[in-house]
């Protein structure tokens, strides 16, 4: 029997992150109940008074540019999607670990690091057609069934429900990502130097 252990660990890792992420959240509550700010611990019915002489004064967490608890597992989709905060984080992890410059060529020729690279490289180009999430290939493969061979991602962990309203309502506004920020492939743990 053949096994590709650097795969076999990604996919353990992404596991143990799931599973990690499941305990936190058992352990804190059903829900993420806090989100840390600064040094006070604030819950999500909480909110801060602006005092614009106040240089510490953090907004409200209920304000669309308050950080979600988790970027990986958000707990509500924005009125307005910003790629770095709300979706960079989620396809960094679970997309450009094979849809990157180097592995590409394995994987459809998808290379989703860049902009520019995420819009016109892939064997059925675009794959993102800004304004038309449901005519986007990256919408019709993420919500292919899980026996389907060409699902993705292949990992347990599946962009679904808050996740895929953020990925649609992000395309639906015109699927705005910033020519500078690029996404970097996760580091396998294979190739960390041994102590």
């Amino acid at each position: 029997m053949n096994f590709h252990i650097p795969a076999m660990l990604s996919t353990l890792f992404m596991i143990g992150l799931g599973l990690l992420t499941l305990v936190h959240c058992h352990h804190g509550g059903s829900k993420p109940d806090a989100v840390q700010n600064g040094h006070t611990l604030m819950l999500p019915s909480e909110s801060v008074q602006k005092d614009p002489s106040d240089p510490n004064t953090q907004p409200s967490i209920d304000s669309d540019h308050a950080a979600q608890p988790n970027a990986m597992y958000p707990v509500r989709v924005p009125r307005t999607i910003v790629f770095e905060r709300d979706l960079k984080p989620i396809l960094e992890i679970l997309c450009v670990q094979c849809h990157n410059a180097t592995d590409a060529h394995l994987y459809a020729g998808l290379n989703l690091e860049t902009r520019q690279s995420a819009m016109n490289t892939g064997v059925n180009r675009p794959v993102i057609i800004p304004g038309a999430p449901d005519k986007s290939r990256i919408v019709q493969v993420l919500k292919l069934d899980v026996q389907h061979p060409t699902n993705m991602p292949p990992s347990p962990d599946k962009i679904r429900g808050i996740r895929l309203q953020i990925l649609r309502k992000w395309i639906l506004q015109g699927a705005d990502w910033p020519d500078n920020v690029s996404m970097v492939k996760p580091e396998d743990p294979m190739d960390a130097p041994l102590p």
